[in-house]
């Protein structure tokens, strides 16, 4: 679980699961995952709000996704080959998620950074014209 509240300003906090746990989760409506969580956060913590919004995601059922994150498989560069997944082509198209961030790959903070990361780099390009 991941406090994305340094990142967003909001107190938003990110939990994924992952193998077996996911898929089985997937079968749980929304409320009943959040409901799990809040109870799992309750025993750690003890008396914790409820949220004012919640999302759940179902990854392992999306045809996109099917439940996966990038990975370097072996033989790869590594982190060279996220900066050559980054690289924009010309001023046109440029790339964001996951699987274009080194330093937190196949995760939701390293989706978030990279959006970001794009976004300065579209900024300071309209801004140098």
């Amino acid at each position: 679980m991941w406090s994305m509240v340094r990142s967003s300003g909001d107190p938003v906090l990110v939990g994924i699961t992952a193998g077996e746990a996911a898929f089985d989760l997937e079968e749980k409506t929304d409320q009943q995952q959040v409901d799990m969580l809040m109870e799992a956060l309750g025993e750690i913590f003890g008396d914790v709000p409820a949220p004012t919004h919640t999302l759940v995601t179902r990854w392992g059922g999306d045809e996109n996704a099917v439940g996966a994150y990038s990975y370097m498989q072996v033989g790869t560069l590594g982190g060279s080959d996220y900066d050559i997944l980054a690289a924009p082509v010309g001023e046109t198209v440029f790339f964001a998620g996951e699987g274009t961030c080194r330093e937190h790959p196949a995760t939701a903070a390293g989706a978030f950074l990279t959006g970001l990361r794009e976004a300065g780099r579209i900024d300071k390009m309209l801004s140098d014209e």
